[in-house]
């Protein structure tokens, strides 16, 4: 008669070893690309956060009150014009463009700044460059390595903090620098 007997544990935990070493290769195929693609964003973030940093003596409010008769208006209550400078130094790094986060008593509001932004026409809301002479719609620029820009936003009033988040590799990172404002003193 025939001796029927099970597999030799031998070829069983060779069975075992090999269905092991498979599963951990398949798992590996998929883990390590999703941790290497979420370590190399976060790095390039790392890298900026003492590099990108808010030139206080440049962050300001910019504003023009009306020509008014103050029996008729509360003057401080109305302004014609009030324009946010933002001036924006950067490090020893190449970045993207900017976040900047302006706000006031219970709201914020966010304008993003980036190389192939237009810059807004004089007198209309948004972020253009500021420049001294008037009329000036030059486009946007990004500050390259150890270079710095001021942006001046329009269509924010009453702004009390703004903070600056750097977009590295297309990929908006954490805020680096933020400030109180304050009124421009002819700067």
């Amino acid at each position: 008669m025939i001796n029927k007997r099970g597999l030799s544990g031998v070829v069983e935990t060779v069975l075992l070893v090999l269905l092991t070493v498979v599963a951990i290769g398949v798992i590996a195929a998929f883990v390590v690309p999703l941790v290497q693609n979420n370590l190399d964003s976060a790095g390039s973030c790392l890298d900026v956060f003492d590099q990108v940093i808010l030139n206080e003596a440049y962050t300001c409010l910019n504003s023009e009150s009306a020509d008014l008769d103050e029996t008729t208006v509360d003057l401080e209550d109305y302004i014609l014009n009030e324009d946010v400078l933002v001036s924006i130094k950067v490090g020893k790094i190449e970045v993207d463009g900017f976040l900047v986060a302006l706000s006031r008593e219970g709201e914020t509001k966010t304008f993003e700044i980036k190389k192939e932004d237009l810059a807004a026409m004089d007198g209309a809301d948004g972020v253009s460059m500021y420049r001294k002479r008037l009329n000036s719609n030059d486009p946007i620029e990004i500050p390259t390595k150890n270079e710095g820009k001021t942006y001046r936003i329009r269509g924010f009033a009453n702004v009390e903090r703004v903070q600056i988040a750097p977009i590295v590799n297309g990929e908006p990172c954490s805020v680096t620098d933020s400030s109180s404002i304050d009124q421009c003193m002819n700067k």
